[in-house]
């Protein structure tokens, strides 16, 4: 699992002075990112399911409203418009002006987020996303410009920020992850994946007949989080 082990590896690669330069958000990620971009490489999965969080939250997912249908215009954090990079790649490639990626919310219930804390980050943004059947969120990686603690302390390193993701639900058929070249299913509820954000592109569908929910995880790493990551696989009981 080579990319997982860049995490010890920080820089500045991306950069917004840097992002003025693309009209592209496919060609500003390839111009700093570490992956191969070989999409016929036979690779080692990029990415490690390190943590299963056992405990019921069945009812709060079921409970949950969301006030954001993800679609083109509204990518970035809690709904804003962003610099159109990636809303412009999209129309590029072909995708609908209507299409809906996934659902979004911010109002995490206290049950979900000491799910969120068993990950030992600084500056947590925590965020969940359904995606209902025919949904799917098409190929990128991130560069995290929207991460509300970067607006509110502009010294902090965005090259640190690492995102992880939570499933909420156990899999169905249909439902799928894309790391790079390599494909991720059959989770079950509270498995947790890490992988490179930044560097390894990524996209999700939902081509089933259940909704997919997840917990996206944003913050700065502790030697706890680096712990976790780097060690066997665990089980945590909340």
């Amino acid at each position: 699992m080579a990319q997982v082990n860049l995490i010890d590896k920080v820089d500045n690669r991306a950069t917004n002075s840097l992002r003025k330069n693309f009209s592209s958000k496919w060609e500003y990620i390839k111009s700093f990112s570490r992956w191969h971009f070989d999409k016929w490489k036979k690779e080692e999965p990029p990415f490690k399911v390190f943590l299963q969080i056992q405990g019921d939250w069945t009812k709060d997912v079921a409970n949950l409203e969301y006030e954001i249908n993800v679609g083109l215009d509204n990518y970035v954090h809690n709904g804003q418009t962003g610099d159109g990079l990636i809303e412009r790649d999209f129309r590029e490639w072909g995708y609908r002006e209507d299409m809906i990626q996934y659902q979004r919310s911010y109002a995490v219930p206290a049950s979900l987020m000491k799910v969120a804390e068993q990950l030992h980050l600084l500056h947590a943004d925590v965020r969940i996303h359904r995606q209902m059947p025919g949904q799917v969120a098409p190929i990128h990686a991130d560069a995290y410009c929207s991460h509300p603690a970067i607006h509110n302390d502009p010294s902090l390193n965005v090259a640190e920020l690492r995102r992880f993701i939570i499933q909420l639900t156990d899999w169905d058929w249909g439902q799928t992850w894309c790391f790079g070249n390599n494909v991720w299913i059959q989770w079950h509820a509270g498995d947790v994946v890490y992988f490179e954000s930044r560097d390894v592109i990524h996209c999700t569908a939902n081509a089933g007949k259940e909704p997919r929910v997840s917990m996206i995880v944003t913050g700065w790493m502790t030697d706890k989080t680096r712990e976790l990551i780097e060690g066997d696989p665990r089980i945590v009981s909340i």
